[in-house]
């Protein structure tokens, strides 16, 4: 039982680093897993967002070793990704922060951070691609209508999608 709960605290580990691409934005001014609330308390924090989802996806054992392989398979490359998206953010944030930043300068320092975005995104997609037949169709449903609900939609990540009314 001990070895089954370490090797499900791992899973949510690896598993987080694949939530943490999706906010990653945050993680590069903060540290993973954490977001403020909305008006600027607390909030519950990414991490814990993402934990509850995962346990409602009720994975079995089976389906948490094969996630965990391919997760394990891609943990250097996240770090590394991570790494250098939260480093063009922070050179982004410093060059605008000088008072004598040019707009070439900052045009420049965001190609850089849109392009390490760009590279988590190709990541994301990957890992997308392997994870997503390991689940049933019914978990597939739900990953979907989180995706819809939380940025996975036309409208970006982050920005919930409107709401269509009925006439």
């Amino acid at each position: 039982m001990k070895h089954r709960t370490l090797k499900l605290a791992g899973m949510f580990f690896a598993l987080a680093l694949l939530a943490v691409g999706s906010g990653a934005e945050c993680s590069a001014f903060d540290f993973p897993g954490h977001r403020p609330g909305p008006f600027g308390g607390e909030g519950t924090g990414m991490f814990f967002q993402f934990l509850e989802r995962v346990v409602e996806l009720k994975l079995t054992p089976e389906q948490q070793e094969k996630i965990l392989t391919v997760l394990k398979k891609h943990r250097t490359e996240f770090q590394e990704t991570l790494t250098k998206l939260a480093d063009a953010h922070r050179k982004l944030n410093d060059t605008i922060a000088q008072d004598n930043a040019t707009e070439a300068a900052v045009r420049e320092a965001h190609k850089a951070a849109a392009a390490a975005q760009e590279d988590l995104a190709v990541l994301r997609a990957k890992v997308r691609r392997e994870v997503m037949p390991l689940l049933t169709e019914e978990q597939k449903a739900k990953v979907q209508a989180w995706m819809e609900d939380h940025g996975g939609g036309p409208f970006g990540q982050g920005f919930p999608r409107p709401k269509r009314s009925v006439q």
